[in-house]
């Protein structure tokens, strides 16, 4: 009994424990990523939702609740193939909170674990999924194509394919203007005949760097 409700009815203490629970259970909500462990792929996320509970006057108050630890954060994958990307300390993220504990399951993995916790849809049972920074405006959005995937990512940053791979992938484009370029100086390059400097070409080919060819973000191995 509450000072907002002093005389309740059957219906009023049915609902408060209904809603009590409900309260209690958490399926998705948005969060925000303080720590990653690169050797684990395991986070530490805020809520980023404030969760509210009505005191004992009836009036609604907010609380935050305390970061999660040890969230496994999963990157797209199947079979033998997987993708990682940089993940930064403030990154929003999508929280999934499994229905039962995940604790056996995430040890041994396969099916048939029986959890040993009878917690459900509970904040310690959470999965973390990263999403792209909310957007300010329209203008943020990531750049989408129809027919086409599109890896955005910043000035500076890069994409492997494979984890070794160290060397920048040569661009078709680059390479026909380059082979352009050199293809037109061995057409006018000549050898004096019948003068002191026999065997000197007059004009000399271009020098081409892998930078002339190559990609400045997507290396391969």
């Amino acid at each position: 009994m509450s000072a907002a409700n002093p005389d309740p009815t059957l219906f009023d203490v049915i609902e408060a424990v209904v809603q009590g629970m409900l309260a209690r259970m958490q399926t998705s909500l948005p969060g925000q990523i303080r720590e990653f462990d690169t050797a684990t792929h395991t986070a530490t996320v805020q809520i980023a939702i404030d969760f509210e509970y009505v005191d004992d006057a009836g009036e609604r108050q907010s609380y935050r609740p305390e970061p999660i630890a040890n969230v496994p954060v999963a990157f797209p994958g199947g079979g033998e193939y997987g993708t990682t990307h940089p993940i930064e300390q403030g990154q929003t993220c999508l929280l999934v909170f499994a229905s039962r504990s995940i604790d056996e399951w995430y040890r041994s993995g396969g099916v048939g674990n029986l959890p040993a916790s009878k917690r459900r849809f509970d904040p310690t049972d959470a999965i973390c999924l990263p999403l792209s920074p909310r957007p300010k405006s329209a203008t943020d959005l990531p750049t989408y194509e129809a027919s086409a995937m599109v890896v955005s990512m910043p000035a500076g940053g890069s994409l492997k394919l494979g984890q070794g791979a160290t060397s920048f992938v040569a661009l078709a484009d680059k390479l026909a203007t380059q082979f352009g370029i050199l293809k037109a100086a061995y057409d006018i390059h000549v050898h004096p005949i019948g003068t002191p400097n026999v065997g000197v070409p007059t004009v000399l080919a271009p020098t081409i760097t892998s930078n002339d060819v190559a990609a400045d973000k997507v290396k391969a191995e």
